[in-house]
């Protein structure tokens, strides 16, 4: 799971900026989103030759949200979610996710997924994973049901539900998801025991460039 954290924190703040950090700041005082929100993330992140300034940041990044830019709900989310230029707030970060997530951006869904999951308001998590996975067809989303599944989270038949998410993610190539499938199998959760499709899906996550293995001994 810190795997999916680092990803997921790299995910909500790398970008492309095509202007420079003066360029940027020039547009973001006339008053453009776009602009205040590639300053302040220029700014949080220490790009285009600009000292690392979290305090800095958060003014422009908080004025681009307000103007309703989902990019700029889902970095302002992150800062208070690990209080960068900001005291820490899991309540406003979660807030910030949820207005991204709600305009389509597919990182902030997961984000605030992830953070509902941390702070105990899994009904609501696993509602929103639902839908991405289901009506997005989100592979992330569909990963992580299936590992909530495979714990004994989605509730009755949990193993069987999370081992369908991960033949859906793994339909649409997540190695992880391959890797997964291939331990089901192994080890009889949520579908037969069957060493041959157990090897079938391990090969599956090799050509997929899945770097983990299956434990020693699962499937020999």
């Amino acid at each position: 799971m810190r795997c999916v954290w680092f990803l997921l924190g790299m995910s909500l703040l790398l970008g492309a900026c095509h202007w420079s950090a003066a360029d940027w700041r020039r547009r973001a005082l006339a008053g453009e989103p776009r602009a205040q929100y590639e300053y302040g993330r220029c700014l949080l992140t220490g790009q285009r030759g600009l000292p690392r300034d979290a305090q800095a940041a958060l003014p422009w990044l908080r004025a681009a949200a307000q103007a309703g830019l989902p990019q700029a709900q889902r970095a302002l989310g992150l800062c208070y979610e690990r209080g960068l230029g900001a005291e820490a707030s899991l309540a406003e970060a979660r807030r910030c996710y949820a207005a991204a997530a709600g305009q389509g951006d597919a990182v902030a869904a997961m984000a605030c997924a992830l953070l509902e999951l941390r702070t105990g308001h899994r009904a609501a998590a696993l509602r929103r994973l639902r839908h991405w996975a289901d009506a997005e067809e989100l592979p992330q989303a569909q990963l992580l049901l299936g590992m909530l599944g495979l714990e004994g989270t989605l509730g009755r038949d949990s193993a069987a539900e999370g081992v369908r998410y991960l033949r859906y993610a793994a339909m649409q190539g997540n190695g992880q998801a391959c890797l997964l499938m291939a331990l089901c199998y192994a080890r009889g959760l949520g579908v037969p025991r069957d060493e041959g499709l157990a090897r079938g899906w391990l090969q599956n996550a090799a050509a997929l460039g899945a770097a983990q293995d299956l434990p020693a001994g699962e499937p020999d």
